[in-house]
């Protein structure tokens, strides 16, 4: 049986007791908290920054690292094939992530066109009840829209998105995509979102403070996926991957 990906709901989560609190281990903005070359699997269970513990990739082949803009980097060509880091290795010095504000860049050559009317799930950290971030481009019943969602605890979805013709993405072409976000409220805005250094119109944006869930010690970040068992995976090649605390605009 396949196992279903959570999802968010519009109602307040069960009464189980919440892990401990992410805010615990926070960290200044601006701080590099996890940096792998994609290179290969060691470069994903050892990464130059952040912790490789129970990280993994699930491709097939299995380890489908390919030639790539710099030296080898990750195919994710079918659907249920991710790469995967713990969010928050308690042993580590820092978390992978911080929940409540930080930065995804990522170089990605998607071998699929902005406009193919299908879902795509390019980034999620989720707790059980499919709360926290999740990041995709819309299928055709939302236009094909680049959209990042923040999920607070209630499951409220605290939306940001792009419209397909403002996504510079082009099929079989490297892109640096660099999204950031912060719950805080303080921020003129929830989220951020550039493609080669360029920052994109939105066409939704929301700038409330998000009441993040905790995720618990065992919750992964995925990227080109949601989740182990996911129908909409992103299909395309990935190369050097940087996660960062607080909202990191280009140099």
């Amino acid at each position: 049986m396949r196992a279903r990906l959570p999802i968010a709901l519009m109602v307040v989560g069960t009464g189980c007791a919440p892990a401990p609190p992410q805010d615990d281990r926070s960290v200044e903005p601006g701080t590099l908290l996890l940096a792998s070359s994609l290179d290969g699997l060691q470069t994903v269970t050892s990464p130059e920054v952040g912790s490789g513990v129970d990280a993994a990739v699930w491709t097939q082949p299995p380890d489908h690292f390919v030639q790539s803009l710099d030296g080898q980097g990750l195919l994710l060509d079918a659907d249920g094939q991710w790469l995967r880091f713990l969010a928050d290795d308690p042993d580590s010095e820092r978390p992978n992530l911080d929940l409540h504000h930080g930065t995804l860049s990522l170089w990605m050559r998607p071998a699929f066109p902005v406009l193919d009317g299908q879902r795509r799930h390019l980034f999620a950290a989720l707790d059980e009840e499919g709360r926290g971030l999740r990041i995709a481009k819309a299928g055709r019943d939302a236009d094909n829209a680049l959209q990042v969602e923040l999920v607070d605890t209630a499951g409220r979805v605290h939306l940001t998105s792009v419209e397909a013709d403002q996504i510079p993405w082009l099929l079989l072409a490297w892109e640096r995509v660099r999204i950031g976000w912060d719950a805080s409220g303080d921020a003129e805005q929830n989220v951020r979102i550039w493609v080669d250094d360029v920052e994109l119109v939105y066409a939704q944006t929301t700038a409330d403070a998000v009441a993040m869930p905790s995720l618990p010690e065992d919750a992964h970040l995925y990227v080109g996926a949601w989740g182990i068992e996911d129908d909409h995976a992103l299909r395309a090649t990935l190369d050097r991957l940087e996660i960062w605390a607080g909202i990191v605009p280009p140099d």
